[in-house]
């Protein structure tokens, strides 16, 4: 017979005995799970991600934690979402109706730079979107900023009245170079637009520009009438370096402009000189002619580096045209010494640099010649006062494999070469060689990096003939066929992404490229600036590094999807490989990456 505690101990195996037994999964089942949203996550037994890292997740999926576990066969009912990658009431979004009316990524601090995809932070938002209680609040009539990303009375835009009109990027310290996108600081704004109370001033004739940026009475203009008239970039010492966009210092002018109260004085025949930059009888041209006739830039050591946009340095020339009393000399050029002359120098062609007393390369280097030029040598001296020309020799044609001298498309190849390749390789795009040696004027290493760039931009644009993706044209907003919504691919490398057209704005000086992406589709220009642009930052880096191959250039420009594994697309490689051919001589053999 059992004892009653035998008994006891026999009922209670019997009773585990009869459970149900539970298994549990370490994939599914937890509370803390994987989704594409909250909901989605809460509504079905999805990978668990015990520690609330996203890290834990594959297809791009967010962890959630605090999740109901009845779909996995638990009892507990769905609570809010699980705070740190989405909800609560300071969320990001397009605008604000967009981030209020949907449960999405969080920015608990408030700051812009704790969103992705170009969203912005705003806070006080309803959480009922995330299963919470609080109602939506009605919409303001612009959102309250996240602190130290905009705001405040200091803000930037495109003009007073752009600024003015809306919570815009914050410019506390009063400097240009604070604002992106190419806007402008300005002051004393209204904070109406940000929640504030203060009441919108009466927009002044001109703004009151940030200091050290602008204002002043000695500014930058493309003439004096230019610069008077404008309230511009200041250049307080008075120097030409101090301008950009190939603008000149003008002193002495009115501050009207810029809401001072000087009068404009009455425009000079000629504007008085910045000093130490314009002036003097050695000055820069692009012909004697033209720097004899103009008080240009001076190059008081006569070294051609001492002038810009091309121009080269001149001496002897009158004053006249600058306030002196000199008189014109005889237009005969003298060159300024250690720059032009001698029997090796630079031109676009043997007999260009034959026939003129150009600049001179005399280590032989195409590195020593501007504006691609080629430097060749054995040269005649008659045309810089001195021996006669010899009979032209063979002209020596770039390496097609020598990174060493990089130099201009123009220097690299004939048109007529450039066109039966084209030709050759089944592209029928008239003018293109005009366009491409205008619009990309970067150097380039060799005729291998030719073949890779004219290659890979043939297969982009299909041939030279889409300047807009297929799949997105006409389309502004993300959406299944086409993510980049508004930035999508444009031009002939297919520009894409809104990071992209934006870094390309301010690279490109253009803040036109992000705010009106159309045209680069519309502008070829425009289109080959951002070839350049995006070839120079992102392709030739990695062809220095990896070596002037397809693999190399493909994982610069689409690696993502036809490197790793993934096949490169057959079209590019038949492009590449015929410009290589048709460039070189020779092609490789690669066909991954």
């Amino acid at each position: 017979m059992l004892s009653s505690r035998a008994l006891l101990v026999l009922l209670a195996l019997t009773q585990i005995l009869a459970m149900p037994t539970m298994l549990l999964n370490a994939r599914d089942g937890a509370s803390t799970r994987c989704g594409k949203s909250w909901a989605d996550a809460n509504g079905r037994c999805g990978q668990a991600c015990p520690s609330g890292q996203n890290s834990q997740c594959s297809n791009g999926e967010t962890c959630f934690k605090d999740l109901a576990t009845a779909s996995c066969g638990g009892g507990s009912p769905a609570p809010a979402p699980a705070p740190g990658n989405t909800g609560g009431s300071t969320r990001c979004g397009k605008s604000w109706a967009d981030a209020n009316g949907k449960c999405g990524q969080s920015c608990p601090t408030g700051q812009n730079s704790q969103c992705s995809n170009g969203e912005t932070c705003f806070k006080d938002l309803a959480t009922a979107s995330c299963g919470g209680s609080s109602p939506a609040p009605a919409p303001a009539p612009a959102p309250p900023p996240a602190p130290g990303n905009n705001g405040g009375s200091a803000r930037c835009g495109k003009s007073w009245a752009d600024a003015n009109g809306k919570c815009g990027q914050s410019c506390p310290g009063g400097q240009n170079s604070e604002c992106s996108n190419g806007e402008t600081c300005f002051k004393d704004l209204a904070t109406a637009s940000c929640g504030g109370g203060s009441p919108a001033p009466a927009p002044a004739p001109a703004p009151a520009p940030a200091p050290g940026n602008t204002g002043g009475s000695t500014r930058c203009g493309k003439s004096w009438a230019d610069a008077n008239g404008k309230c511009g970039q200041s250049c307080p010492g008075g120097q030409n370096s101090e301008c950009s966009n190939g603008e000149t210092c003008f002193k002495d002018l009115a501050t009207a402009s810029c809401g001072g109260s000087s009068p404009a004085p009455a425009p000079a025949p000629a504007p008085a000189p910045a000093p130490g930059n314009t002036g003097g009888s050695t000055r820069c041209g692009k012909s004697w002619a033209d720097a004899n006739g103009k008080c240009g830039q001076s190059c008081p050591g006569g070294q051609n580096s001492e002038c810009s946009n091309g121009e080269t340095c001149f001496k002897d020339l009158a004053t006249a045209s600058c306030g002196g009393s000199s008189p014109a000399p005889a237009p005969a050029p003298a060159p300024a010494p250690g720059n032009t002359g001698g029997s090796i120098r630079c031109g676009k062609s043997w007999a260009d640099a034959n026939g003129k007393c150009g600049q001179s390369c005399p280590g032989g280097q195409n590195s020593e010649c501007s504006n691609g030029e080629t430097c060749f040598k054995d040269l005649a001296t008659a045309s810089c006062g001195n021996s006669p020309a010899p009979g032209p020799g063979p002209a020596p044609g770039p390496q097609p494999d020598d990174p060493s001298n990089p130099t201009s498309i123009q220097s690299l190849i004939s048109e007529s070469k450039f066109n039966s390749a084209l030709q050759t390789c089944g592209i029928s795009k008239s003018g293109l060689y005009q366009s491409l040696v205008k619009g990309f004027t970067a150097p380039l290493a060799n005729l291998r990096e030719l073949a890779l760039l004219v290659g890979n931009t043939a297969h982009e644009s299909g041939a030279f003939v889409y300047v807009e993706e297929i799949a997105c044209a006409g389309v502004t907003s993300p959406n299944g066929n086409c993510p980049y919504g508004l930035y999508h691919g444009r031009g002939y490398i297919q520009l894409s992404w809104d990071y992209n057209y934006r870094a390309a704005a301010s690279a490109l000086n253009r803040p036109d490229i992000f705010s009106n992406p159309w045209v680069v589709q519309q502008d070829e220009a425009t289109n080959w600036s951002t070839v350049q642009w995006y070839w120079t930052t992102a392709v030739q880096p990695a062809l220095k590094a990896n070596g002037y191959t397809l693999a190399a250039s493909v994982r610069a420009i689409n690696g993502g999807l036809e490197c790793g594994g993934n096949p490169i697309a057959a079209k590019r490689i038949q492009f590449v490989h015929c410009f290589e051919q048709q460039f070189t001589g020779s092609q490789s053999g690669q066909t991954s990456c």
